[in-house]
Protein backbone atom coordinates (compact mmCIF):
# COMPACT_ATOMS: atom_id res chain seq x y z
CA UNK A 1 0.00 0.00 0.00
CA UNK A 2 1.34 3.39 -0.94
CA UNK A 3 1.41 6.48 1.25
CA UNK A 4 -1.67 7.90 -0.46
CA UNK A 5 -3.63 4.69 0.10
CA UNK A 6 -2.70 4.66 3.81
CA UNK A 7 -3.98 8.21 4.20
CA UNK A 8 -7.23 7.34 2.44
CA UNK A 9 -7.68 4.23 4.60
CA UNK A 10 -6.96 6.21 7.77
CA UNK A 11 -9.45 8.92 6.76
CA UNK A 12 -12.10 6.29 6.01
CA UNK A 13 -11.42 4.65 9.38
CA UNK A 14 -11.81 8.00 11.15
CA UNK A 15 -15.09 8.76 9.39
CA UNK A 16 -16.45 5.30 10.19
CA UNK A 17 -15.30 4.99 13.82
CA UNK A 18 -15.27 8.47 15.40
CA UNK A 19 -18.96 9.54 14.99
CA UNK A 20 -20.38 6.45 16.74
CA UNK A 21 -18.07 7.16 19.70
CA UNK A 22 -19.72 10.55 20.19
CA UNK A 23 -23.16 8.99 19.88
CA UNK A 24 -22.28 6.62 22.72
CA UNK A 25 -21.52 9.43 25.20
CA UNK A 26 -24.02 9.60 28.06
CA UNK A 27 -26.50 12.46 27.96
CA UNK A 28 -26.12 15.10 30.64
CA UNK A 29 -28.94 17.19 31.98
CA UNK A 30 -28.83 20.91 31.35
CA UNK A 31 -28.17 23.01 34.41
CA UNK A 32 -31.40 24.29 35.93
CA UNK A 33 -31.81 28.06 35.72
CA UNK A 34 -32.19 29.94 38.99
CA UNK A 35 -35.73 30.25 40.32
CA UNK A 36 -35.58 34.02 40.74
CA UNK A 37 -34.51 36.22 37.85
CA UNK A 38 -34.57 39.95 37.15
CA UNK A 39 -37.54 40.24 34.82
CA UNK A 40 -37.50 43.99 34.29
CA UNK A 41 -35.51 46.97 35.51
CA UNK A 42 -36.01 50.70 35.00
CA UNK A 43 -32.97 52.63 36.14
CA UNK A 44 -33.68 56.10 34.72
CA UNK A 45 -36.34 57.09 37.25
CA UNK A 46 -35.83 60.60 38.58
CA UNK A 47 -33.57 61.58 35.68
CA UNK A 48 -34.34 64.51 33.40
CA UNK A 49 -36.96 63.60 30.77
CA UNK A 50 -37.48 60.17 32.35
CA UNK A 51 -40.77 58.41 31.66
CA UNK A 52 -41.19 57.46 35.34
CA UNK A 53 -40.35 59.24 38.58
CA UNK A 54 -38.89 56.22 40.41
CA UNK A 55 -36.45 53.46 39.60
CA UNK A 56 -37.67 49.86 39.95
CA UNK A 57 -36.58 46.26 39.62
CA UNK A 58 -39.10 43.47 39.03
CA UNK A 59 -38.15 39.98 40.16
CA UNK A 60 -39.80 36.88 38.72
CA UNK A 61 -39.84 33.41 40.28
CA UNK A 62 -39.67 31.00 37.35
CA UNK A 63 -39.96 27.93 39.57
CA UNK A 64 -43.07 26.37 41.06
CA UNK A 65 -41.61 26.64 44.58
CA UNK A 66 -41.66 29.62 46.92
CA UNK A 67 -38.20 31.19 47.25
CA UNK A 68 -37.04 32.67 50.54
CA UNK A 69 -35.51 36.10 49.86
CA UNK A 70 -34.21 36.62 53.40
CA UNK A 71 -30.62 37.82 53.19
CA UNK A 72 -30.93 38.90 49.54
CA UNK A 73 -30.45 42.51 48.45
CA UNK A 74 -30.54 44.69 45.37
CA UNK A 75 -27.61 47.09 45.18
CA UNK A 76 -26.82 50.08 43.01
CA UNK A 77 -23.38 50.63 41.56
CA UNK A 78 -22.74 53.28 38.92
CA UNK A 79 -21.29 52.00 35.66
CA UNK A 80 -18.21 54.19 36.08
CA UNK A 81 -17.69 53.54 39.78
CA UNK A 82 -15.45 51.00 41.40
CA UNK A 83 -16.34 51.66 45.03
CA UNK A 84 -18.79 50.06 47.39
CA UNK A 85 -22.44 49.69 46.48
CA UNK A 86 -24.90 52.42 47.46
CA UNK A 87 -28.66 52.40 47.55
CA UNK A 88 -28.85 48.92 49.05
CA UNK A 89 -32.40 47.53 49.36
CA UNK A 90 -32.69 44.45 51.57
CA UNK A 91 -35.23 41.84 50.49
CA UNK A 92 -37.22 39.49 52.68
CA UNK A 93 -40.16 37.14 52.54
CA UNK A 94 -41.32 34.47 50.16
Amino acid sequence: MGNRQWRAALALFGVAIVPPLFAALPATAAEQPPGVVINEAYVNGGSANAAYKNKFVELYNSSSQAVNLDGWSIQYRPATGTGAATGIASLSGK
